[in-house]
């Protein structure tokens, strides 16, 4: 079984992630693997001791550079974001190779022929999540889609700088959230949710890691309030050493897929509360490992913020359930589901 992933996306994030750690999950089971990315991605550092793994990097036009997998001669190719599946398809045209596409987001592909046809003439679909499936499934009836979720990671912890902040932070309630700045990964509620603690709850600081879009105009408001409770941390490699010193994670997201930076709060057993949005829900049971609120509410995640601040017994109940919830999402358990497929798909 020789498999070919494809990944052409710019940066790093949640999808390529979890492309990596597939890729890793799969070296450690032996199998035959060659990545397609960018010349300039952020994967090949990621990947870089990764055994058995044949890499294949382009730069655009990337189409024209479909030559450049066949000497390696895949059985089948792993399309893990957009323009991926559309690099496969022509693949599949001129190579006669079938391949798999892994969906991420939310929102319904392009209803136009070129992007139904990719679709079409995939062998086999997979979505992070039960809504995204349904989505799927909504936009090509025909086609069976497999629900196969993103993995939990194994990042060590930066001991010298969680002493660090811990010692930056002692006497306060830390609130944190981890994700690019952009207005669907729900900051700006954030910034309200703060404005509002800030008049009673003087303990409680927010701290923001990740860097995007959205940055200026989180300034912006930060100063407008004259916020003192909230910090931009920025871009940073160390995000489960951040983790690992907060009282609380806060993921209030507009709209997610499904959320996979989750998997490591609850590994690092840190009470959650997240937005009942998209493929939350699946990971998330309300009360039971962490909280739920309504999208878009920062009277609801002050609240939330305050029950866990009060209740620490609780908010370690809560903790304590996320981890032991993590069997679906190891890297082995997702990896064979994985497996299982690409079998399924070559009979």
């Amino acid at each position: 079984m020789r498999i070919a992933h494809i990944n052409l996306a710019r940066g790093f994030r949640g999808g390529e992630r979890q492309t990596a750690l597939l890729i890793q999950a799969l070296a450690a089971m032996n199998v035959m693997q060659a990545l397609v990315a960018r010349q300039d991605s952020p994967l090949w550092n990621e990947l870089k001791d990764v055994a058995n793994l044949q890499r294949i990097k382009i730069k655009q036009p990337y189409f024209l550079r479909l030559t450049r997998l066949r000497a390696w001669r895949p059985d089948l190719l792993h399309a893990h974001e957009a323009k991926a599946a559309q690099w496969a398809f022509l693949y599949k045209i001129i190579y006669n190779i079938p391949y798999i596409i892994t969906r991420r987001v939310l929102n319904q592909p392009k209803n136009n022929m070129f992007t139904k046809a990719v679709y079409r003439s995939s062998i086999a679909m997979s979505a992070v999540s039960s809504v995204v499936a349904r989505i799927l499934e909504e936009y090509m009836p025909a086609k069976t889609v497999r629900h196969i979720p993103d993995m939990v990671s194994d990042i060590p912890l930066n001991l010298e700088l969680q002493v660090q902040l811990q010692k930056k932070y002692a006497g306060h309630y830390i609130i944190g959230h981890v994700g690019a700045l952009s207005s669907e990964k729900g900051q700006r509620i954030i910034i309200e949710a703060a404005k509002k603690a800030a008049e009673t709850k003087p303990t409680l600081h927010f701290v923001l890691v990740g860097e995007g879009a959205d940055r200026i105009y989180l300034e912006n408001k930060i100063q407008e309030y004259h916020l003192t409770n909230v910090e931009l941390v920025g871009f940073t490699r160390e995000v489960s050493t951040w983790i690992s010193v907060f009282d609380v994670f806060i993921f209030p997201s507009l709209q997610e897929g499904f959320g996979s930076t989750l998997l490591d709060v609850m590994k690092l057993n840190k009470p959650i509360i997240a937005a009942r949005t998209g493929g939350i829900p699946d990971l998330i049971r309300h009360e039971k490992n962490g909280l739920l609120i309504t999208a878009g509410s920062a009277l609801e995640l002050v609240n939330a913020i305050d029950r866990l601040s009060q209740d620490k017994q609780f908010a370690q109940c809560l903790a304590k359930e996320g981890t032991q919830s993590l069997g679906s999402y190891l890297p082995v358990t997702v990896a064979e589901c994985y497996h299982a497929l690409y079998r399924q798909c070559l009979q």
